[in-house]
């Protein structure tokens, strides 16, 4: 039962925090207009029933009609022109081939269903259902006994519930929004920096759009507007990871580290009020642009790999390392500003808590692994090393720049920078890594036909990834597209290397409902 309990102190102290920041000042602008102008509209009522009243003969029925029927209007009106109740959806056909492998052969036959249902109602309540099915044939057409467990799970079906909330508002300044949700707080399009509710879907590199990789949570937000200022505050109860590649998959980040030891499961931090997640956002609009405040204290999405045990007991010792994740926290800011054609944007945060790993154990322990007499020298009594990962602060950045003063052609750059502040050298990650990316996209036909170009490159030789994505809406509903994958190898040893034979055609076709 702990695990689905509400953390009901939160959401009092949560009410209580903002009435006392926003009442007041409400109560003096907004509420006096606002209040105002119902009266002016309800006078106008007023005077067209009071007629009916005064003639008897049964008009209090009418007026009793009529309303119901001022109030259903002004209901209807007053939203988004939305009926009370919608259903909308696709289904969606794609196809993967992967050309620069030794046998080339289709990487992805993927049928999805998508629906969403709203639910609407006069008080301007909401319940939001999104459901997101796929099914990928390819696995079947090149053989399931191919293909790890872990693989087939992960990548041949899925059924998820990618929204699952209701949102309306408490008060006339006091929102609530409960429920499975994508809360979406960053300035970048492709790094993670303030924007630390969501985890990611990292299981084909570059092939996600930020849109879709962000994995919806379960959590309870509470946002309040004062003119040009909103509050956010944020309790996410289910503790969810990044989505990565598994075990014998084409994109297993940990392939190069199996043939030296036995990765076990990802040890993922229960749900419960315990572990539950916040976070807040100060968000200031002004005229051109915004400024954002973020804290937050969560789950590290991405995990780290920690020592489990070295088992002598066999002909040959073996090396287990567990995947962990760390609670950290985080403070940071961001904004945008526009200036003429020019959008400029930026992130700024520092991450504390961060768990790395130490190069200088692992060898131990490597080195053990060959030579098992000597393990007094590492182990205590329990059979555990002394600590390979080490705790520190790590500092992100992003600049970015998107220019739209060419008719249907936007071009965007970003740069990512990351650092570990307290760096030592007994540390496997380097002190900093740095990360470009440009995005080109161009509309034509009307806005029938788009072109997309994303490209990303990683410093110090690490490798390029490249997508080129063309699409044309055949008309209304139907949409069809295509494109090429590339991943550009740099060094042996760097992050594009290993999936330097990824290269993928990709296509697909779309019916909207």
């Amino acid at each position: 039962m702990r695990r689905i309990e509400i953390n009901y102190l939160f959401i009092l102290s949560l009410i209580l925090f903002l009435s006392l920041y926003s009442g007041a000042r409400l109560f003096a602008q907004d509420a006096t207009s606002e209040t105002s102008s119902q009266q002016e509209s309800q006078a106008d009522e007023d005077d067209f029933l009071e007629g009916f009243e005064d003639t008897g003969g049964g008009f209090e029925d009418i007026k009793g009609d009529i309303e119901l029927n001022i109030e259903k209007i002004q209901a209807e009106s007053s939203g988004d022109g939305k009926s009370l109740f919608s259903l909308n959806g696709f289904v969606k056909e794609e196809l993967n081939y992967s050309f620069a492998q030794e046998e080339p052969d289709f990487s992805k036959i993927r049928t999805t269903l998508n629906l969403k249902m709203n639910f609407r109602t006069f008080d301007a309540w909401k319940l939001v259902f999104n459901l997101n099915s796929f099914y990928d044939a390819s696995y079947s057409k090149r053989g399931r006994d191919n293909f790890t467990p872990e693989t087939l799970e992960t990548y041949e079906n899925e059924t998820e519930i990618r929204d699952f909330y209701f949102e309306g508002p408490i008060s006339d300044w006091l929102r609530i929004k409960s429920g499975n949700q994508v809360i979406a707080w960053g300035q970048s399009d492709v790094g993670q920096i303030i924007d630390m509710a969501n985890p990611r879907d990292l299981r084909e590199l570059g092939m996600v759009d930020l849109e879709d990789a962000r994995l919806p949570v379960v959590a309870t937000k509470f946002t309040s507007s004062v003119s040009s200022i909103e509050l956010n505050l944020v309790a996410i109860h289910q503790i969810k990871p990044n989505k990565v590649a598994t075990k014998g998959s084409e994109f297993d980040p940990l392939a190069g580290l199996r043939s030296q030891a036995d990765i076990l499961d990802e040890e993922v931090p229960v749900s419960g009020n315990e572990n539950t997640e916040y976070l807040f956002r100060y968000l200031q609009h002004f005229n051109g642009g915004d400024f954002s405040f973020v804290w937050a204290d969560v789950f590290d999405d991405a995990f780290y790999l920690d020592f489990y045990r070295l088992d002598l007991s066999g002909t040959m010792p073996k090396v287990s390392l567990v995947p962990r994740h760390k609670r950290i926290k985080s403070v940071g800011v961001g904004g945008n500003l526009v200036s003429g054609s020019f959008l400029f944007k930026g992130e700024l945060a520092q991450i504390a808590g961060k768990n790395f790993m130490r190069n200088d154990q692992f060898a131990q322990i490597m080195a053990l692994k060959l030579n098992p007499q000597n393990q007094q020298t590492v182990f205590n009594e329990d059979s555990r090393a002394v600590s390979t990962v080490s705790e520190k602060t790590l500092a992100k950045l992003m600049l970015g720049v998107e220019y739209s003063g060419i008719t249907d052609v936007t071009v965007s750059f970003e740069g990512l920078y990351d650092q570990i502040l307290d760096y030592e050298d007994n540390l496997m990650d380097n002190e900093s890594n740095l990360m470009f990316s440009m995005m080109v996209s161009l509309a034509a036909m009307n806005d029938l036909f788009h072109s997309r170009l994303f490209f990303v490159h990683f410093s110090d030789d690490n490798g390029n990834a490249l997508r080129l994505n063309v699409d044309y809406n055949v008309m209304d509903a139907l949409n069809v597209e295509g494109g090429i994958m590339l991943y550009i190898e740099g060094k042996e040893d760097g992050f594009v290397y290993p999936v330097k034979d990824s290269d993928r055609l990709i296509a697909s076709i779309k019916y909207s409902f």
